[in-house]
């Protein structure tokens, strides 16, 4: 996967919907819930975050947001997540880049396409 790829597979996960897929270096996206932007009130008085959406494969604290779905989830979920980075970064995968912890999440969610 590529890393925008990679990037609009986490942000839907997550439940933000990308608005601009086809600017490579500034991804935005709507959601209920707030990351990188600001509040935008809609016609119809729907408030939703409106910003840009994080840079996941680079960005270790936007992988930590995406990570809380994962220990928020069943117990299984994140054995698999912990044995999918140990399988992919054996010894190492406590001290796991955001580009190793983006690929171990999304093949978790069973996301990852190759």
């Amino acid at each position: 996967m590529t890393e925008q790829e990679q990037r609009i597979a986490i942000a839907v996960s997550l439940g933000i919907v990308p608005t601009n897929e086809s600017d490579t270096t500034r991804l935005y996206g709507r959601s209920s819930k707030p990351f990188f932007g600001a509040w935008e009130t809609s016609r119809f008085g729907q408030k939703q975050w409106y910003g840009q959406i994080p840079d996941y494969p680079h960005d270790l604290n936007g992988m930590y947001e995406a990570e809380l779905v994962i220990l928020s989830g069943p117990p299984d979920q994140l054995a698999a997540y912990v044995q999918s980075l140990e399988n992919l970064y054996p010894n190492e995968y406590w001290h796991a880049s955001a580009a190793q912890r983006a690929e171990a999440f999304l093949r978790t969610l069973k996301l990852w396409k190759d």
